[in-house]
């Protein structure tokens, strides 16, 4: 009887603060802070925009712009963007509000000339602006 409880015990402290991950496999609930999780659609229309979640409103445009970097441009050459200057170059980048949502679309341009527009749904962000008319 010794040797099963020692087993669950070992087994309750191996798994002991394992959660799914969005993304697929484990995090424990010793890993820090929550990380920036981008999920949803594909990001190509309003109805398949892509949320951000797990970050301050301040680095919002950091994030999206280094997620449109590494699904459209890591292999390309192109300079990652290290600032919110940077990225606005790079990467234009307009809000508009959607019915009652508020969505950024960057436009990217990769260096063999494919044109990239991805949408985010920033309603949890940015939700008063910009105003109704």
């Amino acid at each position: 009887m010794k040797f099963i409880d020692c087993c669950l015990f070992a087994i309750l402290i191996f798994c002991g603060g394992c959660l799914p991950n969005v993304e697929g496999g484990y995090v424990t609930v010793f890993d820090g802070y929550a990380r920036p999780t981008v999920y949803g659609g594909d990001g190509t229309s309003y109805e398949t925009a892509l949320y951000i979640r797990n970050i301050p409103k301040d680095s919002l445009t950091i994030n999206e712009s280094h997620w449109v970097y590494f699904k459209y441009c890591d292999n390309s050459g192109m300079q990652l963007p290290t600032d919110d200057a940077e990225c606005s170059r790079i990467m234009p980048r307009v809000t508009e509000r959607h019915g009652k949502r508020v969505y950024d679309i960057l436009t990217v341009k990769t260096p063999d000339g494919q044109i990239h527009v991805v949408y985010f749904d920033v309603t949890n962000y940015r939700y008063f602006w910009p105003k109704d008319n």
